[in-house]
């Protein structure tokens, strides 16, 4: 429930601002590198939604898609 809220809350957001988008950006990296696995996959879902809607979250997260791909799938 609480992803579904956040990820509804984050998209809305990301709409007005992409001062709005940087700092969701921000907020789920830190999520994603917490050791808890149920987060991280809360987290990858809300990053799948904003990634499909916000070009600003799509280059974000490219800037940093090594680190990503480590922190989702683990070390290639």
């Amino acid at each position: 429930m609480l992803c579904t809220v956040f990820a509804t809350t984050c998209v809305y957001d990301c709409r007005i601002s992409d001062d709005y988008v940087s700092q969701c950006y921000e907020l789920l990296w830190s999520q994603l590198k917490r050791e808890h696995a149920e987060i991280r996959l809360s987290t990858f879902q809300i990053i799948d939604e904003v990634f499909r809607r916000s070009h600003k979250f799509r280059c974000l997260l490219l800037e940093n898609f090594q680190a990503y791909l480590e922190l989702t799938l683990g070390r290639l």
